[in-house]
């Protein structure tokens, strides 16, 4: 989703946390807190701004980490 410039809002566990920073590039929401994800949800509608920045933030961060010319030359740097 993040790839394609959808904001993301998800829960703070598994690999989610390695990718997703708070208010940076996405927004986290504890487990099973339905109150803190409904108040996410509302501010991402609410706040044109914060979705380009988070829309932005995740496609850099996407490109940084996950595009094919990263991963060669991460993987080239670890054979060197």
């Amino acid at each position: 989703a993040g790839a394609v410039g959808v904001p993301i809002i998800a829960t703070s566990v598994g690999g989610t946390i390695d990718i997703i920073d708070d208010n940076k590039n996405g927004l986290l929401v504890p487990p099973r807190n339905k109150y803190i994800l409904r108040k996410k949800i509302k501010l991402l509608l609410n706040n044109e701004k914060l979705k380009k920045n988070l829309r932005i933030s995740m496609k850099k961060k996407i490109a940084e980490k996950f595009e094919l010319n990263s991963c060669i030359k991460k993987y080239e740097s670890i054979l060197k």
